[in-house]
């Protein structure tokens, strides 16, 4: 289902703060705060925005990110990226068209613990063989935001799904 234009302007006020009250957001869109509630709760309800936390990787968390491009049979591409992206580790998880279909990112405390995830993919009732291995030392920019040296957001750049329908 796609967005509705009338809504581009709430969701880009949301994805540069959605901790903002409505109040304020309200006010930016020209609406009034029950508008804009009953509006942000049907996008809500239609799972066309879905509100997610981020960290500053590097102050906490897994610092350092593994990504790994794997290749699996077809048929138990879904069933894996399911059970990997339940792991603790496991940042990012999806299947996908290519000939190595599964893609993972995993945090890592250390380089050492890759080696500990290496393990735990080796030790699945189903073969993953490992088409590529990358070690991401530093990130510069996560869900539209260009991070500093310490993993704390500097700018956002919105993700606009309505940009070439609108023409920017």
């Amino acid at each position: 289902l796609a967005p509705s234009s009338r809504n581009r302007e709430l969701f880009l006020a949301l994805s540069a703060d959605a901790r903002r009250p409505l109040t304020e957001i309200a006010g930016m869109l020209g609406a009034s705060a029950p508008a804009v509630a009953r509006r942000l709760g049907d996008l809500i309800n239609k799972r066309q925005v879905v509100f997610r936390c981020d960290i500053a990787r590097p102050i906490f968390d897994f610092p350092i990110a593994m990504v790994l491009s794997l290749k699996v049979a077809p048929e138990h591409a879904e069933e894996l990226a399911f059970r990997i992206g339940a792991w603790e580790e496991t940042r990012f998880c999806a299947s996908v068209a290519s000939t190595a279909n599964l893609i993972v990112v995993a945090g890592l405390r250390s380089l050492v613990d890759g080696e500990g995830f290496m393990l735990k993919l080796s030790g699945l009732k189903h073969p993953a063989e490992v088409l590529h291995r990358a070690i991401n030392t530093r990130t510069f920019k996560v869900y539209g935001r260009l991070l500093d040296e310490d993993g704390r957001a500097t700018r956002h750049i919105p993700v606009d799904p309505w940009l070439t329908s609108t023409g920017g």
